[in-house]
C-alpha cells in the first residue's frame, strides 16, 4: 500500500466517523441529564405490581403493550448525582424521563451504531402468562 493509498484510507475513515458516528452514549438520569453512572432495579409483579403512581404503560421504542395479568414495571434507582437508592415514578422505560428510558432513547433514536442482546431465549423460562408472577415484565 502506498503512502498515498494510507493518507486516502485514513481520511476516509476519518470523514465516514465524523459525518455518521455521534459522541458515545453517556448515562442519563432523564433526557439531557448526563451521570457518570446510575444503578436501576426493577421490582418484580408480585411485590410491586403495575406501574408507580398514575402511569399507563407505553411501548417507548416500538411494539404494543401486552395485556398480561400480573406485570411490575415499578423501579428504585441511585446515581453519581444522587448515591442514595429512592423509588422512581412511573412504568420503568416508558417515557425519557426515568434512567432506562432516557438512556436507550439516545441509542434507539440517535445516530449511534449499536447491538443490543438480550440472552434470554424466547419463552424462557416461561411461555405462558399464567406462569408465576413477575416472570415477564412487559
Amino acid at each position: 500500500m502506498t503512502l498515498t493509498t494510507r493518507y486516502s484510507l485514513a481520511f476516509v475513515l476519518l470523514v465516514t466517523s465524523l459525518a455518521y458516528g455521534q459522541s458515545k452514549p453517556s448515562p442519563l438520569l432523564a433526557d439531557g441529564q448526563p451521570v457518570d453512572w446510575w444503578f436501576l432495579f426493577k421490582f418484580n409483579a408480585e411485590s410491586f405490581p403495575g406501574c408507580g403512581g398514575s402511569a399507563q404503560r407505553a411501548c417507548l421504542f416500538g411494539g404494543t403493550v401486552q395485556k398480561y395479568k400480573n406485570f411490575g414495571q415499578q423501579f428504585a434507582f441511585a446515581s453519581s448525582q444522587d448515591g442514595t437508592l429512592k423509588q422512581g415514578g412511573g412504568c420503568v422505560g416508558d417515557t425519557t424521563a426515568d434512567p432506562l428510558g432516557a438512556t436507550f432513547n439516545q441509542i434507539y433514536n440517535g445516530k449511534l451504531f449499536y447491538v443490543i442482546w438480550n440472552d434470554q431465549f424466547y419463552s424462557d423460562p416461561i411461555a405462558s402468562e399464567s406462569g408465576p408472577a413477575g416472570t415477564r415484565s412487559q
